[in-house]
């Protein structure tokens, strides 16, 4: 046996935790940390236990409320009660929370309203209550990002000499991020008042715990120089004496500690999971007899509690705060227009300024919104079709491996990779750790060796961090090694927005890519482009950026998986026409083609051009397009700054100067972050706003008729 085997097999034995009350409902001693809840008698544990009923039912009245379409979106804490509570309770009201998404239980032990719990969860705005109201930041979407906040936060209460302390909440799968690695650096470094408060609930959505780690979590903390507490997270006293010890040792000035609560998600990732997939119900039973709100009521009735009182008052309070959930639903207004713009800058913002009086123009317009059709139904979905042009590339090149977070027995968060491992193995379709820049970073190590990856990166929003690997290595490799490294990498992401998502999950990063040398960027914006151009990206030596409309992933037409598809880096003609030019790509191809329907209701002919490829442009075919109308409209999601939509512009100006008989118009997003759900329909170009730009070139009247600005 080798020194390191010897050593992993010291230290890899039963990974136990710190316990006060067992499954069973019996109270324990627990030298380490009795100490530190000598106060809790009856009483203060009957507290507890009405926290965690309150908590659940919060919960099980989110989920409802999703259901009945009153939210978009919810990330149930079933069976993390204890977790939440334990860790909420032990707070003094100086110490700052930065949470994550699930983290309604700590919400609801700061004093935050039933109604600002929801807020972002409906779409209604992009965070819910005020950070300093409540010493506690909203809710982060992006893995880990919050941790290196609360390393920051830390660091202020060091050199400020504050008494109080940090606390940043993160799940299992957040522990493969570098953010929070980061954190963990920088919280030792300068000793930062910060506890690192890990749920391990079991699953990263899909991903069980051991693809992040083969050890337990908290042994994680001790190369990074800080000591660590691994407890029973359904057992709310052990984890309220832990977190008031790891508290009690930042605020007297040692530093950060880390806790690892060791608990389980019962119920799915979001509202939008089906767990049912990646999970086997003995799995299930086993954990529901370690039910965090059962074991205290058994202790309590062996204390010789009045159960029955306090189970009546729990019910009450729990009833409490679903009806005012319920109500404040009910009386949240949908934000207005003027919401979309507001808050973006701290100082006033001429451009800015400029899109929202032109916008409120143009809304003056309409007395009433148009309705839109449909398209009709065919064969095959968008969906369907990029796992058909995945499937088609497994078989046909053994070097092929698909790379992504729940890719396998999930099959991707939106189905796309469904199947796809049973049929390939787990070795050719790879669930990751949750680690976007490892992913990538893999991925570029796998093609050195002659693969050729196919990565997922579940939302648009989430590619950032991996942004370095992209644009510093995998777009220079063929280039620095003078073609001797091929970088034959396809990363498919979700893009844009029209689905309803919180923040972070309807982006549009095009431009990014776009500007960087050695990267190809495609986007298809229906199923047979989505198949080919799919296949085409995969064969390629180039590394691609595959951005697929998420709004069209179940869109129907017709698809022939063989069809060899046109040459690669083509613009297509969705539509011809004499009078105009409309340019579009990805989601907005649809809603050109149908402004161009209406139209010609009109009188006036739309030439619609789907770019397909957005890098490299097919400017050929565009400047033949645009010589032959003389006029040019481009539309896409993305804010106009910076846009590809400027850039298609110069470029067809430069070509076509003499032909243009109207400056070229851009009907895009605006220059604001994605909006909540219930702004984006303002946000989103859409039929009326692309023909508002056509009216525009044409010199008819339009949105900014006699405008001066």
């Amino acid at each position: 046996m080798s020194p390191f085997e010897a050593q992993h097999q010291a230290h890899s034995g039963a990974a136990e935790y710190l316990q006060m009350i067992t499954p069973e409902g019996e109270r324990i001693l627990c030298p380490e940390l009795d100490g530190h809840v000598a106060d809790i008698d009856t009483e203060a544990l009957a507290e507890l236990y009405v926290d965690m009923v309150a908590i659940r039912r919060l919960d099980a009245e989110g989920t409802a409320l999703q259901r009945q379409g009153e939210l978009g979106l919810w990330a149930p804490l079933l069976g993390q009660e204890a977790a939440q509570i334990g860790a909420g309770r032990a707070l003094a009201t100086g110490d700052y929370v930065f949470p994550s998404y699930r983290e309604h239980g700590i919400g609801y032990c700061r004093g935050v309203e039933p109604g600002d719990m929801l807020r972002m969860w409906r779409g209604a705005a992009p965070s819910g209550w005020d950070p300093n109201e409540f010493n506690m930041a909203d809710q982060q979407i992006v893995i880990g990002a919050q941790t290196l906040h609360a390393a920051g936060y830390a660091m202020g209460l060091r050199l400020d000499g504050a008494p109080d302390a940090a606390i940043t909440f993160f799940g299992d799968g957040a522990t493969s991020q570098g953010d929070v690695n980061e954190a963990m650096v920088f919280a030792t470094s300068f000793a930062a008042p910060l506890v690192f408060f890990c749920q391990n609930n079991q699953w990263a959505i899909s991903v069980p715990v051991g693809v992040q780690a083969h050890a337990p979590l908290a042994r994680r903390a001790a190369g990074f120089g800080m000591p660590a507490l691994r407890v029973d997270g359904n057992d709310v006293l052990v984890v309220l004496a832990a977190t008031r010890a790891a508290l009690e040792h930042a605020r007297n000035g040692q530093g950060p500690s880390f806790i690892e609560a060791v608990t389980y998600r019962m119920g799915a990732h979001t509202t939008a999971d089906d767990p049912s997939r990646y999970r086997d119900e003995l799995e299930l039973e086993t954990w529901r007899a370690r039910d965090p709100i059962d074991r205290v009521a058994t202790l309590l009735r062996s204390l010789g509690a009045d159960l029955d009182s306090v189970t009546a008052r729990a019910a009450a309070v729990a009833d409490g705060l679903a009806a005012g959930m319920r109500a404040a639903i009910e009386r949240m207004p949908d934000p207005g227009p003027d919401e979309l713009f507001a808050h973006v800058y701290a100082e006033p913002h001429p451009l800015l300024e400029l899109q929202q009086r032109r916008y409120g123009r143009y809304l003056d317009q309409f007395a009433a919104a148009h309705e839109r059709g449909g398209r009709g139904m065919s064969t095959m979905t968008m969906a369907r079709a990029l796992n058909t042009g995945l499937r088609a590339a497994l078989d046909h090149d053994p070097k092929v491996v698909l790379m992504g977070e729940d890719i396998g027995v999930l099959g991707g968060v939106f189905r796309i990779t469904d199947g796809l491992q049973k049929d390939f193995g787990a070795h050719r379709v790879i669930d990751t750790p949750l680690a976007e820049a490892g992913i990538v970073g893999t991925a570029i190590g796998l093609a050195f060796r002659g693969y050729r990856p196919v990565v997922e990166i579940q939302f648009d929003g989430f590619v950032y961090p991996a942004f370095d690997q992209i644009v510093s290595q995998l777009a220079k490799m063929h280039n620095r090694t003078r073609g001797r490294v091929r970088m034959p990498v396809t990363i498919r992401i979700p893009f844009g927005g029209g689905i309803g998502s919180p923040e972070h999950h309807s982006e549009s990063p095009e431009a990014y890519f776009a500007h960087t040398a050695g990267l190809r960027v495609v986007a298809p914006s229906n199923p047979q482009d989505a198949c080919t151009l799919l296949r085409q990206a995969i064969a390629s030596d180039d590394p691609v950026i595959f951005l697929e409309p998420k709004r069209r992933y179940h869109e129907k037409g017709e698809v022939d998986p063989e069809a060899p598809g046109d040459p690669w880096g083509s613009a297509a003609v969705a539509r011809p026409g004499t009078d105009v030019t409309l340019v579009a790509y990805g989601p907005l191809v649809k809603t050109a083609l149908d402004a161009a329907t209406a139209a010609a209701g009109e009188g006036i002919s739309v030439e619609v051009i789907d770019l397909r490829s957005l890098s490299p442009v097919d400017y050929p075919l565009l400047a033949a397009s645009v010589r032959k109308t003389g006029k040019l409209v481009i539309t896409h999601e993305a804010g106009a700054s910076g846009g590809l939509g400027a850039d298609i512009a110069a470029s067809l100006t430069e070509r076509c100067f003499n032909y243009l008989e109207h400056a070229p118009v851009r009907v895009t997003g605006f220059d604001v972050p994605y909006p909540p759900s219930k702004l984006e329909s303002h946000h989103l170009p859409d039929l009326d706003r692309i023909l508002d730009g056509v009216d525009r070139v044409m010199g008819r009247d339009n949105s900014l008729s006699g405008e001066q600005e």
